[in-house]
């Protein structure tokens, strides 16, 4: 029988076939695993040093030649026209007469290799998908057709919902109190085409079988990330809130704003929130997505940041003073210590009342004081003694211009506009004439030492400077100044104030770095004083009657934080936030690497990940038993069944196959299936075998939509400590999510539509199974268990050895099965194969299973 060696793809000398010898082992099946590999071993060669030798090794055998025995060489063996190996061979030993080597089958090289410890977010390039930016017509849209991505109703949390009178309603039901949001629909993508994306960003070609196997193709996976983990919408074209707003101190009726805190020095009142005495308005459903609110009405309890960016904020306030008609005086309160108090001495009141209506990063009206102040920490100066010229220089900003609000101030502060002179001095009153100025919060690091401050902000407008004020025998004379000139971009003013009469109007616009979760209000701030009120003998705390009308925009226009300290070209951004698209890569697992979601993912279902001959890589599904008749080596006329030996299989007394379970979570706590496999094979010798995937069982959870009163079976990845039955918790509740629990598979299944604020929602819906498919691992024709895995739970079945010549057309053949004694046979391995035929291979086989 002809026999070629091919080493660097030249055909070498062997010498005398009868003196060549090269004996190949194979592993197919060992059932003490679950997963079994095509294992093949290496070998020990040696061929003579002929003239064609010398010239394929590179005449290694002369002593001057060096790096003889680190290089390594492709090589292939043909036998009988078959390629029976192709592997790699490297020199061992060189003597005048010969070189031997190893033939054998390097470790090819792994995922591991190729992504090192990069995770599931840092996948090479973008996986785009376009996004409309109404969300609700967005998901829609993908809901309806056959993509690779969709967004499934899944229970990541309870509802997000608003009382229902005094309680709020039971959380088993989707109703009218129910709000959502883009977090409460995070995208499920399938898991095929994110491998194939995958592979793809990194320039590696993939194949396998994996990749057209219908029932892995139509999987999806949920969401998983840190619950803390930024979410990367399409933020440009989701969010643009505009605000349009009225608020009143007191209605028609003389009845006095609620929402309000104070003390003897300031009064703060929520414009956002109040009630009764303010309009406002949403302009698009964008903005719906920027806001919490306290009922399906217009009522907005604040402005929560849905993801950490610079912002673009555009405040325009325009502010008035009452003027007291039809006022009744004595009815007027805020409290039994606080007034309001009305007058049409207007110039009076600015100089001694401050009005501030400002931007800030707090929930709570508690701490809020007035901040438009022109001493320590805003200004490194001290506010009193200005009539003496040692005290000088002094610093104002420029009359009506922007004034800098320090963190040791208020480290909540955005922006803002401030009316009134009550926290400038008398002395300075006659020179410095501006009663307003708009606000911004210190970009930067305080000018306080010690202030204690961990974190630099980032907010900036286009700001002017400051004026320097100096004092001499002559009387006060002002300049420009360089003073806190790291704040100044240029002198293009992004803020305007008129004030007119009793009313002021202006603008500011600024950009501020805010982080995923802030939670912004918009409030009016207001001195108080003492007055005589009417016939009043005593002095009552009054604040000054005001009303307010204004427009608040918050839109995010880019990630990158240290935008903050250039030169803005607001119509020149080239923003890092998606507009029209959203990355899917971006809400793959953040916190696990490539290499283990590959990894576990492959061990879930058996599958092999391996490089290609090529370079690429294949992931296939485990080899069935599905031979032609043509294909069965019959071995009943090479060996006796007298001359064969038996013994045991080895087998584990238990397979135990099953998920990841957090025995914590609602689905496992009300259901107790884990969704995995006990298999005892009745060995008695053997230990249990356990597998364990990373990924978790699906659970579900039976919701009523009372609006179409139907109930549906909804995944709930959730602990079970939210879905106690009290609802008095359920404020306390909501707030928990668990985007950060295990990944889970599962298949679509059609659509819902829903009712919300009066639109139709289509929302995907999720199944466990599809046609012959069940994701568990229970002992059914159709679990993962019997779809891709070969388990031997018959304690009788044993290995039969025999030995017997093989053809090299039948070596190559392996693993088909064999017939013996007119049974067929799996070959769980082959050791001592000779391509020569010159002694028998020895066969392991073991007996199919009927």
């Amino acid at each position: 029988m002809q026999i070629e060696l091919y080493i660097n793809n030249q055909l070498c000398d062997i010498g005398n076939p009868s003196d060549f010898s090269v004996y190949l082992k194979r592993v197919f099946i060992n059932p003490s695993e679950l997963a079994a590999k095509d294992a093949q071993k290496s070998y020990n060669i040696t061929l003579p040093a002929t003239a064609r030798n010398n010239i394929v090794f590179g005449f290694s055998n002369i002593e001057e030649v060096k790096g003889k025995f680190v290089k390594i060489y492709d090589a292939y063996l043909i036998v009988g026209g078959v390629k029976i190996f192709n592997g790699k061979f490297r020199l061992s030993e060189i003597t005048s007469n010969s070189y031997s080597g190893n033939l054998g089958i390097p470790a090819k090289k792994t995922i591991k290799d190729i992504f090192v410890d990069r995770t599931m977010t840092e996948v090479s390039g973008t996986w785009l998908k376009t996004f409309k930016d109404d969300f609700f017509e967005a998901i829609k849209e993908y809901n309806e057709k056959d993509d690779f991505v969709f967004f499934p109703m899944v229970l990541y949390s309870l509802f997000s919902k608003t009382k229902n009178g005094d309680e709020y309603t039971d959380k088993t039901t989707f109703d009218n109190t129910v709000t959502l949001s883009m977090f409460d629909f995070p995208p499920s993508i399938n898991c095929i085409e994110a491998i194939k994306t995958i592979f793809h960003n990194e320039g590696l070609t993939l194949s396998g079988t994996a990749l057209t196997d219908s029932k892995l193709t139509k999987l999806f996976m949920s969401y998983r990330n840190p619950v803390d983990y930024d979410m990367k919408w399409n933020y440009r074209g989701l969010l643009d809130l505009n605000i349009y707003g009225s608020w009143f101190c007191y209605d028609s009726r003389n009845s006095a704003q609620s929402g309000y805190n104070s003390d003897k020095r300031k009064v703060s009142f929520d414009l956002l929130g109040s009630g009764r005495h303010n309009t406002i308005h949403i302009d698009s459903n964008k903005g719906n997505m920027l806001t919490e609110r306290v009922s399906n009405g217009n009522v907005i309890r604040e402005i929560i940041i849905p993801t950490t960016a610079i912002y673009e904020i555009y405040l325009n306030v325009s502010f008035s003073l009452d003027d007291g008609a039809g006022w009744d005086e004595d009815r007027p309160y805020l409290g039994d210590d606080l007034r309001l108090y009305h007058s049409d001495k207007f110039e009076e009141t600015f100089k001694k009342f401050g009005f501030e209506i400002k931007l800030i990063k707090e929930n709570s009206l508690s701490s809020v004081d007035l901040d438009r102040k022109f001493d320590k920490p805003n200004i490194a100066q001290n506010i009193d003694r200005w009539e003496y010229i040692q005290d000088f220089p002094k610093y104002l900003p420029e009359e009506g211009k922007t004034m800098i609000i320090d963190q040791a101030q208020n480290n909540k502060f955005i922006c803002g506009v401030g009316f009134g002179n009550e926290y400038l001095p008398d002395a300075a009153k006659n020179y410095y004439t501006s009663k307003t100025n708009p606000m911004i919060g210190r970009n930067g690091w305080s000018i306080d030492s010690s202030y204690s401050q961990t974190d630099s902000s980032y907010i900036t407008s286009k700001i002017d400077g400051y004026t320097e004020y100096n004092r001499d025998s002559n009387g006060v004379h002002s300049a420009p100044s360089d003073y806190n000139k790291r704040e100044i971009l240029n002198f293009d003013s992004n803020s305007s104030l008129i004030v007119e009469e009793n009313r002021a109007t202006g603008f500011i616009k600024v950009y501020a770095y805010l982080q995923k979760g802030d939670r912004l209000n918009l409030v009016s701030t207001s001195s108080v004083e003492e007055l005589y009120i009417g016939n009043n003998t005593t002095l009552l705390n009054c604040i000054m009657a005001h009303n307010v009308e204004f427009q608040l925009s918050v839109k995010p226009i880019m990630y990158d934080k240290e935008f903050v300290n250039g030169d803005i070209d607001a119509n020149n951004i080239n923003s890092d936030i998606l507009k029209d698209d959203i990355d899917l890569i971006k809400f793959l697992p953040s916190d696990i690497k490539i290499n283990d979601w590959l990894d576990n993912f492959c061990k879930a279902f058996n599958l092999s990940l391996i490089q290609s001959d090529n370079g690429g890589f294949e992931i296939n599904t485990p080899q069935k038993e599905q031979f032609a008749i043509g294909s069965i080596i019959d071995l009943d006329n090479r060996c006796s069944i007298i001359g064969r030996k038996n013994t045991p299989l080895g087998l584990p007394s238990v397979y135990d196959i099953g998920f990841t379970i957090n025995q914590d979570e609602e689905g496992y706590i009300s259901t107790g299936d884990n969704g995995g496999g006990q298999y005892e094979t009745g060995s008695i010798d053997g230990d249990t075998l356990t597998q364990t995937s990373t990924f978790s069982y699906n659970w579900f959870k039976s919701i009523l939509f009372e609006d179409h009163d139907v109930s549906y079976n909804i995944p709930v990845i959730t602990n079970s400590e939210i879905w106690k039955p009290l609802v008095r918790d359920y404020e306390d509740m909501m707030s928990k999510t668990y985007f950060d629990l295990a990944q889970r598979f599962f298949y679509r299944d059609g659509n819902i539509n829903i009712t919300y604020n009066r639109q139709t929602i289509t929302l995907g819906k999720v199944s466990n199974s599809t046609g012959g498919m069940i994701l568990n691992y229970k002992n059914n024709p159709a679990s993962i268990l019997n779809n891709y895995f070969t388990v031997f739970v018959n304690s009788d079945a044993n290995f039969t050895t025999v030995e017997c010549f093989l053809t090299p057309d039948e070596y190559y053949k392996l693993p088909c099965l064999v017939r013996l004694n007119g049974d067929l046979y799996n070959v769980a391995d082959v050791d001592g194969y000779d391509p020569l035929g010159k002694k028998k291979a020895t066969l392991k086989l073991i007996r199919k299973i009927k």
